[in-house]
């Protein structure tokens, strides 16, 4: 956050939209089919939805929390509100060509055009290998970010995702990490995460 200059302002304020937008896609039952109902163990109550989701949360109690790795009186301005809870979960994504889904009858409406495989020294910044690894998919899929229409990028935490969005809008990033001549190019946040994210539903790891 201090390195890309992302006020503790603008982090509070994804973090709510991130909230806001998964809750209203859960009421609108966007997120129903993505869901796979779970029985708890020794009872008979089912889990079907996520649980975390606030879309009632107020910005005065946001704005209010005290930054969490770093004091506020030493440039801290990650809060639990802008990082992502830890959850269990797991998830699984069926991927074949499209000459066997057809002959499956699975729906051909989507395909995978082409992906990067990346990773970042923790240091000095830490969780950005979206930066990295978006240029190098576009590349491979012969499309610049104008051809997107909607981006999903994992909130660890809201910084993080401000962070690769505003590198990724860098000539300095662009030359001296990406050795490029010049920015990818700007991602407008109303395309980005548009059904919430990890800020919201949460992040399970290893699963």
């Amino acid at each position: 956050a201090k390195i890309n200059s992302v006020p503790r302002a603008e982090q509070d304020s994804f973090a709510i939209s991130s909230h806001k937008k998964a809750a209203a896609a859960q009421k609108a039952g966007v997120l129903d089919e993505e869901i796979t109902p779970v029985v708890v163990p020794n009872s008979s109550k089912v889990v079907a939805r996520d649980d975390l989701i606030r879309g009632s949360v107020e910005a005065s109690k946001v704005s209010s929390l005290k930054p969490v790795f770093r004091k506020a009186e030493a440039g801290g301005t990650v809060t639990a509100a802008s990082s992502s809870p830890l959850t269990d979960g797991a998830s699984a994504v069926l991927v074949m060509s499209e000459e066997k889904a057809r002959e499956l009858g699975y729906p051909t409406d989507v395909s995978f055009r082409s992906f990067s495989f990346t990773g970042v020294d923790p240091f000095p910044q830490l969780l950005l290998a979206p930066a990295l690894a978006t240029p190098d998919a576009l590349e491979r899929a012969g499309l610049g970010l104008d051809d997107i229409d909607l981006f999903e990028i994992h909130e660890a935490f809201a910084a993080q995702v401000l962070s690769t969005i505003a590198v990724l809008d860098s000539d300095e990033f662009a030359r001296e990490t990406l050795h490029r001549e010049q920015r990818v190019g700007h991602i407008p946040l109303e395309r980005v995460n548009v059904n919430g994210s990890s800020i919201a539903v949460g992040h399970p790891f290893a699963a």
